[in-house]
């Protein structure tokens, strides 16, 4: 659990970098958004360099957590919720 902690830390750092890249998805995840369609996958997730170093079992734990509404898909404000500090 520490690794995705941390994981999330450096991939809201490194997302803040991608802010309103293009049409679909703004904001943190935009970039991996590969058919444009505005939302993530998880083949685009998995592709994307968010699931880097992780294996299929932590991507799929990470996106699961991620998908706040159980949809299959990552919307900009999912991913932003989702990696946000608990307090």
């Amino acid at each position: 659990m520490t690794n995705i902690k941390l994981f999330t830390a450096l991939a809201l750092i490194l997302s803040a970098f991608y802010a309103f890249a293009h049409e679909g998805m703004h904001g943190p995840g935009s970039e991996s958004d590969y058919d444009g369609n505005g939302v993530l996958s998880l083949a685009e997730f998995s592709l994307s360099g968010l699931a880097e170093g992780l294996n299929d079992a932590q991507i799929a734990e990470l996106f699961a957590h991620l998908d706040l509404d159980d949809s299959f898909y990552l919307t900009s404000p999912e991913f932003i919720r989702g990696l946000a500090p608990q307090g």
